[in-house]
């Protein structure tokens, strides 16, 4: 089941253990949805998303490339239309 767009959530607690590895955007969305959850990720005509929907999300999708046993430094591609689903894979 694919996001195209959310329901209210609230904000997740921090999922991310910072180190050497964790990329530097991971950890700036991570204190992003900590400190301004309901703050807007994503607008469009007709819609928004905040941050903690954007993770929430996110997070859908990365247990969707871990069950298909997708992981770090894989190579995958995406075709998907412009719009919000886009910014959430």
């Amino acid at each position: 089941p694919d996001p195209e767009l959310p329901g209210g959530s609230p904000a997740p607690e921090s999922l991310v253990t910072s180190n050497a590895a964790t990329p530097d955007l991971l950890i700036a969305l991570d204190a992003v949805v900590q400190t301004h959850p309901a703050a807007a990720a994503l607008e469009w005509p007709g819609g928004r998303l905040s941050y903690a929907e954007l993770w929430r999300l996110a997070g859908v999708c990365a247990d969707r490339w871990r069950r298909l046993r997708m992981g770090p430094g894989d190579r995958i591609g995406l075709a998907l239309p412009r719009g919000p689903a886009l910014a959430v894979e």
